[in-house]
């Protein structure tokens, strides 16, 4: 399997199980995290007022496209 293949695939799990498959990249690499080191996401949803105006705007513009 070459790095694209494995690439492919992660990025369609990536969003889904971003600890497993970080675990199958360091697997695939031969490589092992420091004993006690967790894995753990480091993104989350943005469910704010800012991402509530985002949101408008681009409903807005895309309107204005059409």
């Amino acid at each position: 399997m070459n790095w694209s293949t494995i690439w492919e695939k992660c990025d369609e799990d990536l969003d889904a199980d971003p600890v497993s498959v970080t675990r199958g990249i360091l697997r695939y690499l031969d490589l092992e995290p420091p004993p006690g080191r967790r894995i753990h996401g480091r993104t989350w949803r943005l469910a704010d007022d800012l991402s509530s105006q985002w949101v408008e705007r681009y409903r807005r513009e895309s309107r204005s496209d059409n």
